[in-house]
């Protein structure tokens, strides 16, 4: 998978959940992002070094893991200025904000209606 498509996603992901608090994780879900959990979290923190975004909450060893883990639950990630205008410089990003931010919906809708049948 391309790391510049995962990143876009990310990106539009971030901007899409900006304000909700807590943060809807669904919008970064595996499925909506199209990359494994370690490559997700793994370009999530290049941002956040980049300063593209801000606000996410890292553990730096978790249970053994031997990289960083993200947890999203309990961050706050937002696009910071840079990271604005990059999607402004961006068209396809702009676009990917909205179907990211609907994808997310959805798998948020199907996770509570599979729990749902599960009772």
């Amino acid at each position: 998978m391309d790391d510049f498509k995962i990143i876009a996603r990310l990106l539009a992901a971030i901007r899409a959940g900006e304000g909700q608090q807590p943060f809807n994780c669904a919008l970064v879900d595996e499925k909506v992002i199209k990359a494994p959990e370690a490559k997700r979290d793994a370009l999530a923190i290049k941002l956040q070094k980049s300063g593209l975004i801000e606000g996410l909450f890292i553990v730096d060893d978790i249970d053994g893991q031997p990289r960083p883990v993200v947890m999203w639950q309990y961050s706050s990630p937002a696009v910071t200025l840079s990271g604005l205008e990059y999607i402004d410089s961006n068209s396809a990003l702009k676009k990917a904000i909205k179907e990211i931010k609907d994808a997310g919906i959805a798998v948020a809708a199907q996770t509570i209606a599979n729990v749902i049948t599960g009772l």
